[in-house]
């Protein structure tokens, strides 16, 4: 008589490979960096309100104001900038005098040379504003300045940060058997964050040409350019599964013509 030998097989959780554990240690890093531009974007943006609530001093010059000073040009020059437009430095008073860059000032820059009067506002210590012959343009000193840059990298590296984070913990979901994240969660999560990584995008890419972009403008830009990119994808999907269809149909259609051709056995 043969006797059987059970055999008990123990199934063994899958090792997270080191592509999903870099994905998580990057993705937690980027996320408090995000933390950290964060603050700075809400000291910036404390500051703009600040600036944008003050008033001139007159002639009673307490609590915070600005007042305005006459300055001579006395030369100017481009200031370069990597990866972006180049920016417009004038200096004042003298050739050893102090220099202001002028933030988005082109129309201004293109008319000043040299003993020309200027109009600056000096708030906090700082040159935030410029003026002359009707024109007027901020400078990289003020409030007004990058505020939309900050808030661009905060909502980038977030984005960025939460996908990747998203990436290793759902190859664990899958793999290890822990109910971390569920596939349809994973898609949904997937979604906000791709679109506040297009935000992101979107206000860098303004930087390229301009300091002193709106925060609304940049946000309605990079949802507009994730709702694109998800349009495209679902129609493609679309197209897909359209084409995947007929193909389907017609390996059906043989196959079943085989089988009712089979004779009957008796």
């Amino acid at each position: 008589m043969a006797h059987g030998t059970l055999r008990v097989v123990t199934a063994q959780p899958s090792r997270r490979p080191r592509w999903a554990q870099l994905c998580v240690l990057v993705g937690a890093c980027l996320l408090l960096a995000s933390a950290g531009m964060a603050v700075l974007f809400g000291r910036g943006l404390a500051e703009r309100n600040a600036y944008t609530n003050a008033r001139a001093c007159g002639a009673d010059p307490s609590g915070d104001c600005w007042v305005e000073v006459s300055a001579a040009v006395a030369g100017k020059h481009a200031v370069d900038r990597v990866f972006a437009a180049d920016e417009q430095a004038v200096q004042i008073n003298d050739l050893s005098g102090p220099e202001i860059v002028l933030a988005d000032g082109g129309h201004l820059w293109s008319i000043l040379h040299p003993g020309d009067r200027l109009t600056l506002r000096l708030w906090r210590g700082d040159f935030v504003h410029a003026s002359a012959a009707g024109r007027s343009a901020e400078t990289t000193a003020s409030p007004l300045i990058d505020t939309s840059r900050w808030y661009a990298e905060t909502m980038g590296l977030s984005g960025l940060g939460a996908l990747l984070l998203i990436a290793g913990l759902g190859w664990s979901s899958r793999h290890r058997g822990a109910a971390l994240v569920r596939q349809r969660a994973v898609a949904w999560m997937i979604r906000p964050a791709s679109a506040v990584l297009c935000v992101g995008i979107a206000g860098m890419v303004s930087g390229l040409f301009t300091r002193s972009a709106s925060i609304s403008m940049v946000t309605l830009a990079g949802l507009a350019g994730w709702g694109l990119t998800e349009l495209a994808i679902q129609a493609s999907r679309l197209m897909r599964r359209r084409v995947a269809a007929p193909v389907l149909a017609a390996a059906t259609i043989p196959a079943q013509a085989a089988g009712e051709s089979q004779p009957l056995s008796s």
